[in-house]
């Protein structure tokens, strides 16, 4: 791709997950000059009625088509932009992403129709177990597997579900 990337070309990082993508750019594409590093936090189906006030995650931006494909999506999308580190962002999605999508997938088996009586706190729990049916499993492996800070918040997670059933069970 290298070969074929020619400079004014805008080159944009969507991924889930920014530190890989980060150092693989920076590696094989060190002297890119309209490079976009970025995250929406939203698809098409929470973008399918408005854009306006979406968070957009830029970690990192190089050149004049970068700053302006960012200028029409605060201004023309209405798109909140919000800059960071690559490694704050995957700091903060180990827990606002990985961590939703593990437990989402932990309640999957649990269903409503196997004990014919709910509660509305059940129900959020039910509704929690839908947020990752929707995404692809390839996401949800990436988030977990290539985010560097997604095992330790797994870890700690699942340390306080034991910590609490260990107390409950004395």
């Amino acid at each position: 791709m290298r070969a074929k990337l020619k400079p004014e070309t805008l080159l944009v990082d969507v991924c889930s997950v920014k530190v890989i993508p980060a150092n693989l750019i920076n590696e094989y594409l060190p002297n890119h000059k309209n490079l976009l590093l970025s995250h929406p936090l939203f698809g098409p189906q929470s973008a399918k009625e408005s854009t306006t006030n979406l968070k957009f995650i830029v970690t990192g931006s190089v050149g004049g088509r970068a700053k302006e494909l960012v200028y029409f999506c605060q201004n023309k999308l209405k798109l909140s932009i919000i800059y960071m580190t690559a490694e704050d962002h995957d700091r903060a999605m180990a827990y606002t992403h990985a961590l939703t999508f593990f437990v989402s997938q932990s309640l999957h088996p649990f269903k409503l129709e196997e004990h014919g009586i709910t509660t509305p706190s059940f129900n959020e729990l039910l509704d929690l177990s839908n947020i990752a049916k929707n995404e692809s499993k390839e996401l949800l492996i990436s988030i977990h597997k290539s985010n560097p800070y997604s095992k330790e918040v797994r870890d700690k997670f699942a340390d306080q579900v034991t910590r609490l059933k260990e107390e409950l069970d004395k």
